[in-house]
């Protein structure tokens, strides 16, 4: 089974507000004398985006429905995510939302008529299969 891609009829999440962090990929041993140790923990280290989207009723609908049913409500990882340092991934880095701490967060904005959704998405290696 093929990984899903980001759909090319929503828009790239806002560069406004968006953040990521490298995930520390080292651990330090302190020695008894001398300088420490440092190795890697593995050949891979994951980022973490915090991204948000200001999205019209027609783009939020579709993005739930992305979430929802292609994702299986954020559970599968995903290709083509749009990142505001990169542009549309090229690279094809899948991405999976982090559904632990709350989710998606959704809301109305009467002030510009549109919804907004924060989340955060965390990078996976290229090797990754999402069944």
């Amino acid at each position: 089974m093929t990984m899903p891609t980001w759909p090319v009829d929503l828009p790239p999440p806002l560069a406004n507000g968006y953040k990521e962090t490298r995930q520390n990929n080292t651990l330090r041993s302190e020695m008894a004398a001398g300088p420490a140790k440092v190795r890697l923990k593995s050949t891979w280290a994951s980022s973490l985006l915090d991204v948000s989207w200001v999205l019209t009723d027609q783009q939020f609908d579709r993005f739930i429905e992305f979430y929802d049913v292609t994702l299986v409500y954020g559970v599968k990882a995903f290709r083509g995510f749009p990142r505001p340092r990169t542009g549309l991934d090229t690279t094809i880095t899948p991405v999976r939302f982090i559904t632990t701490n709350g989710g998606l967060a959704l809301s109305y904005s009467d002030e510009y008529q549109a919804w907004q959704i924060t989340a955060q998405l965390e990078t996976l290696p290229q090797s990754y299969a999402s069944d």
